[in-house]
């Protein structure tokens, strides 16, 4: 690894691929990996997001704003690897449209 692809990784850069494996039945809807999680169709990972997101909401719906409410829904956010599963998704809709996949 040189030196810039050093500093690169511990900024948080990625500059490898997502894809994991090309879907040659429908091109769009690759495997992709996602960090410190697994391999997921990409639509499927999509879903798996909305279905979190879709959680979040009712169980934001169904509490009061105490403080303990809101730490236990910071931690639901930290602790399902949805930032790195969101992360992935864009990631990999950049690599399917072309785009340079350097990003933070």
């Amino acid at each position: 690894m040189s030196e810039i692809d050093d500093i690169k990784r511990r900024a948080g850069i990625v500059t490898e691929s997502v894809i994991h494996n090309r879907n040659h039945n429908d091109m769009s809807n690759p495997d992709v990996r996602v960090s410190g999680v697994g391999v997921y169709r990409l639509e499927n990972l999509k879903d798996n997001v909305k279905n979190k997101i879709a959680e979040l909401a009712n169980f934001t719906a169904n509490r009061n704003d105490d403080l303990s409410k809101w730490e236990q829904i910071g931690y639901m956010i930290n602790h399902a690897a949805m930032q790195e599963m969101v992360k992935t998704i864009v990631a990999a809709e950049e690599e399917l449209e072309g785009k340079d996949i350097e990003r933070h």
